[in-house]
């Protein structure tokens, strides 16, 4: 199973709480690699640009600054839907779970908003 100062750098940093790191912990290691594997594998190859681009609705980006798995493709989205609202919040990939007051009071935001 994955060390909890990996899932950190990888993952999460530093302010996530202990009790996420090791839900997470836990979680990975109950699921067998093969199907890690194939999760990260369908993951990769999903190419949504042109439904993306054909998009009639509001978009709101929550963009993670500290993203040590992804790359952005915000270049890209902003290109294909130049009023998407971009919203940088200072943290790691799982943003949702280690912000999640934060993204939440961003999305109600968009959501009065639009």
């Amino acid at each position: 199973p994955p060390v909890a100062p990996g899932l950190r750098l990888l993952l999460l940093d530093r302010k996530t709480p202990h009790g996420l790191v090791q839900e997470l912990q836990e979680a990975i290691s109950e699921t067998p690699t093969s199907v890690l594997r194939r999760r990260l594998s369908e993951a990769m190859a999903v190419d949504v640009t042109r439904e993306f681009a054909g998009l009639k609705a509001h978009v709101c980006w929550l963009e993670p600054t500290r993203d040590r798995v992804m790359r952005s493709s915000l270049a890209q989205a902003l290109q294909l839907q130049p009023s998407l609202r971009l919203h940088r919040v200072r943290g790691p990939h799982l943003l949702l779970q280690c912000r999640t007051d934060e993204c939440a009071t961003l999305i109600r935001n968009f959501q009065a908003a639009t």
